[in-house]
């Protein structure tokens, strides 16, 4: 497509937004992140999904993560009907590249209002042949003309639906606990992703209608969530129902008593014919959170909970109920016995679910995301056994072992009969992982188990008898768990045998594995970035399936890959498991974490320590033999002066386990550390010395506001290195005193070269860094760049200074006091971490994704600190020091809840209503920019850090 020459004259002033959103970026969901880069070599991605699923939000975080030049277009209605795209994406692709150099990201929102006009060809021309070293990113509510469609089912593109955009339980977990700082317990967070189907504009409603309420009040608010939620009826009403034929609404109404909804049973239910026809129109032709699938086709859940408050509106209670009734026995009648269930359960009629669960059972009752137990009344669930087997399975495939042994055995008191024995499977599954599982191997994952025992390489060998996926499950994890990774590497290497099923437990579990493997050892990183996407593909077919344990596993192993975006992954993932109960989960997950650790120097003893203890109390002397090869290590690279006698004592203690790898790895740790130590025991030569004042600033790095280094109070120019080199250098100065690993370093600065050539790259930065630093600091002083194996390093050495060094040992110190009796100590370590943050980090590095993921990460930490600082000096009756710590968080982020809070009793306080209601009239404008309403809220409140924009 030519865009030379398309800025037409005489036009009046553009509508269309051509900046990308500065705005908080919300909950970072590296899931879909992963699926857009996926897309990069096809040159196009799609996000099509009604409003508030958080579309531009999405886009803003691709275009922030970009390294090149950012060209955006959040399309007007009125550019659109003038046919004025050609002239936007022209001009905005020019200021773009005038700006910066490299690959081009063209971002065009609101796609859906050039279509039916003109300028829809022009979307079709960027899908069909999009310029090479660009990517576009097109976004709207409605999928482009056919022409595009024809495109997706070739694969040559990614498309992002509302079902992609949903967010998963574990992911309303974060937003609430990261973003909106009111976390939820677990199981409520489950319950609010179901009742709000994932919704990013419903989930931020919820928070905006509790936002401040104790915890107890908020899980009482999620319980209580019902159709009738005003919030959601009248936004639905404003942006999705509005422009709907009256008989296109009263389809809808009627069919909504369906979970999956297709033309037949609509032709029977409404007793007509045609239904075909309007369900391919309201797929297609609206703006409707309506997805299909092979001709069938589901409501989101909010909207269909939206329907179902009309039915009843429309039809009264007693018809409402037997329209679902009438619906339920269509369901029987196919036979469709769990949504039939569900539809008895909404007509209230309890014998018909009774008749159901009594003759089939499991059939009914269990679900993956249980939502007949959630229409059911308390009496029912309690003495029913399916639903109380159903709920203890569940808990059983989500890690949480020892309440699921509970539960099961509560249903087989209730069975009390042969039927009884349906949950014997699953106590024995229960058991083999519990401290002290039982004798023998008679199931597959009792040789699992047997593995994280003893003689992993032994248990290895006999498992030749197992067939199946299982069979090379338990095999790959033994050469896993022996350290023999060349063989493990071979076995995730070889094709699958095609007869084998993977889409059960083990199968999946097998897929994770053989990817996880190739993303750890994997010599391509092509090969190693798409197992990497793999994994973010499997954690989401394992908790469709019904195993967020398997789940949280993939996840966790995302972490290796060395993504900005991922590498915190497997930390959030042990985090999860603790909150739910889930010990093993937290082990392999922490485990997995301490090994992306290792690669990138930053392995402490204190985190293997909390894995090595927590391997002892799960009984796994095996992963306690490799969590204690990670505390040697750690303990060398700390230098404390206890570490070789603990190295020693690990040494001794690594034979019971019988992993002969582990204990090898550690003589290795032990014999070099007795050498480093023996040679700095040799004196040195006083005269060799350069008098030195511990109290003096020899070196000082800032990296807030722009990057400077000096030594000796004199400015370091850095102008005779390259501009890779001198990126190399910010890099490390971030983790100054720390060592990164070389991976890391290419994978940050030499993304796309070949290994051979990305190392080539890496040596001659370093050499030249090397150089220009050592004849900065003169004779007599120690290498400012150290080496560490494959790592290196920034020193900090007594008498030196990094501003973010110093603010992430505040925070820390800062966390560590938080709570506590000294709060005069607290205030002046939150005052102290504000004070060495600055401005932007590092501004230098532009868009760099190793940058801007270091920014959000202090800028998260100094909002936090903001608003601590505002709430104690509120506390203690410092209002005016309380009113500027409010005001600078929200400079840092204008939809803090908590500083609004400050803010507003800090001036009611002072005897300022004048300034109180400014504060009020600022509020209220913050919130009509996120597009929600200030008169329904009602008061000053929370926000939702940007998840509901569209």
């Amino acid at each position: 497509m030519n865009i030379d020459g398309m800025i037409v004259a005489g036009r009046p002033p553009s509508r269309t937004a051509t900046t990308v959103p500065t705005q908080r970026l919300g909950l970072i969901r590296p899931r879909l992140l992963a699926r857009l880069d996926r897309s990069r070599g096809a040159g196009l991605a799609v996000i099509a999904a009604p409003a508030g699923f958080g579309k531009t939000t999405l886009l803003a975080q691709a275009a922030h993560r970009h390294t090149g030049p950012v060209a955006w277009l959040s399309i007007a209605p009125a550019d659109a009907a003038e046919g004025r795209l050609t002239e936007l994406i022209a001009a905005a692709v020019s200021k773009a590249l005038a700006a910066d150099s490299g690959d081009l990201l063209l971002v065009i929102d609101n796609a859906h209002h050039a279509l039916g006009t003109p300028d829809e060809t022009i979307l079709a021309e960027l899908a069909s042949f999009t310029p090479d070293n660009t990517y576009v990113l097109l976004a709207g509510r409605q999928l482009p003309a056919h022409s595009l469609l024809r495109h997706e089912v070739a694969g040559y593109f990614e498309v992002l639906g509302p079902e992609q955009l949903r967010f998963r339980p574990w992911e309303v977990e974060r937003l609430l606990a990261d973003v909106y700082g009111e976390a939820l317990p677990p199981d409520d967070a489950a319950l609010l992703t179901r009742r709000t189907g994932g919704w990013a504009a419903g989930l931020a409603m919820f928070h905006v209608s509790t936002r401040g309420r104790p915890l107890q009040a908020r899980q009482r608010a999620v319980a209580a969530l019902s159709e009738r939620w005003d919030l959601t009826r009248g936004y639905l009403a404003r942006t999705v129902l509005a422009e709907l034929r009256p008989e296109l609404r009263e389809f809808l109404v009627r069919t909504s008593v369906f979970d999956v909804v297709t033309a037949s049973r609509c032709d029977r239910l409404l007793a007509t014919t045609g239904s075909a026809r309007v369900l391919d129109e309201l797929s297609s032709h609206h703006a409707l959170p309506v997805t299909s699938d092979a001709g069938e086709y589901q409501y989101h859940q909010v909207l269909r909970s939206h329907l179902l408050a009309a039915l009843v509106d429309d039809l009264g209670e007693q018809q409402a109920r037997a329209w679902h009734h009438r619906a339920a026995q269509l369901l029987v009648a196919e036979p469709a016995h769990a949504e039939a269930a569900r539809s008895f359960a909404r007509a209230g009629d309890w014998r018909g679910v009774g008749t159901l669960l009594s003759t089939l059972g499991a059939e009914v009752a269990e679900t993956p995301e249980e939502p007949l137990a959630d229409l059911l009344p308390a009496w029912l669930l309690a003495e029913d056994p399916w639903l109380a087997y159903a709920e203890a399975k569940r808990r059983l495939y989500d890690g949480q072992l020892e309440a699921a042994r509970d539960g099961l055995l509560r249903a087989a008191e209730l069975f009390g009969d042969d039927a009884g024995r349906a949950s014997q499977h699953e106590r024995q599954l229960a058991a083999i992982f519990m401290p002290e599982p039982p004798p023998g191997r008679t199931h597959w994952a009792s040789w699992v188990r047997a593995l994280t025992l003893a003689h992993p390489h032994e248990v290895g060998v006999e498992a030749a008898v197992l067939t199946g996926p299982e069979g090379e499950l338990v095999r790959i994890l033994a050469d896993f768990l022996a350290g023999d990774t060349s063989s493990a590497m071979r076995r995730a290497s070889r094709p699958m045998t095609a007869t084998w099923p993977d889409d059960s437990f083990a199968g999946l579990a097998l897929r994770v594995t053989r990817a996880a493997i190739q993303v750890m050892h994997g010599p391509d990183p092509q090969l190693r970035a798409q197992c990497t996407l793999d994994l973010v593909q499997l954690a989401d077919e394992a908790d469709a399936a019904g195993w967020p344990w398997l789940s949280r596993v993939a996840r966790a192993a995302t972490g290796l890959s060395g993504d900005p975006v991922l590498g915190a992954e497997a930390s959030t993932v042990a985090d999860e498991c603790d909150r739910r109960g889930d010990r093993w989960g937290a082990a392999v997950a922490q485990s997995l974490g301490l090994l992306h650790d290792r690669r990138v120097g930053r392995l402490t003893t204190a985190a293997a320590l909390q894995l090595l203890q927590r391997c002892e109390e799960l009984n796994a002397p095996v992963m306690q033999a490799w969590a204690r090869v990670s505390l040697s290590l750690a303990s060398v690279a700390e230098q404390a002066p206890d570490s070789v006698e603990r190295v020693r004592e690990l040494f001794e203690a690594a034979d019971a386990a019988g992993v002969p790898a582990a204990k090898a790895v550690m003589s290795c740790v032990l014999e070099r550390y007795e050498v480093a130590t023996a040679q700095a025991l040799i004196p040195r030569r006083p005269s060799a010395q350069v008098p030195h004042t511990p109290a003096a600033r020899w070196l000082d790095i800032t990296c807030f506001g722009s990057f400077r280094l000096e030594i000796d109070g004199r400015p370091v120019d850095l102008s005779g290195v390259r501009a890779r080199a001198r990126s190399a250098l910010r890099l490390l100065a971030t983790h100054a005193g720390q060592q990164v690993h070389r991976e890391v370093l290419i994978e940050a600065l030499w993304p796309d070269l070949t290994p051979a050539a990305a190392t080539r790259n890496l040596q001659v930065t370093i050499s030249a860094l090397r150089g220009l630093l050592d004849r900065a600091t003169g004779p007599g002083r120690p290498s400012l760049l150290v080496r560490s194996g494959g790592s290196y390093g920034l020193a900090l050495p007594p008498g030196g200074y990094c501003d973010v060094v110093a603010f992430h040992d505040a925070v820390g110190r800062w966390r560590r006091l938080r709570g506590g009796p000294d709060r005069a100590a607290e205030i002046a370590t939150l005052r102290e971490a504000l004070a060495a943050y600055g401005a932007e980090l590092l501004p230098e590095e532009g868009p760099a994704e190793w940058a801007v993921a270091a920014r959000e990460q202090v800028d998260r930490q100094a909002t936090e600190a903001s608003r601590a600082l505002a709430e104690a000096e509120l506390a203690r009756g410092h209002v005016g020091e309380a009113i500027t710590a409010a005001e600078h968080s929200l400079s840092l982020d204008r939809t803090d809840d908590k500083a609004w809070q400050v803010l507003l009793e800090g001036y009611e306080r002072a005897g300022a209503p004048a300034k109180a209601a400014q504060v009020r009239k600022r509020y209220a404008a913050m919130l009509t920019d996120l597009g929600l309403d200030a008169a329904t809220v009602g008061h000053v409140s929370g926000v939702n850090g940007g998840e509901n924009r569209t």
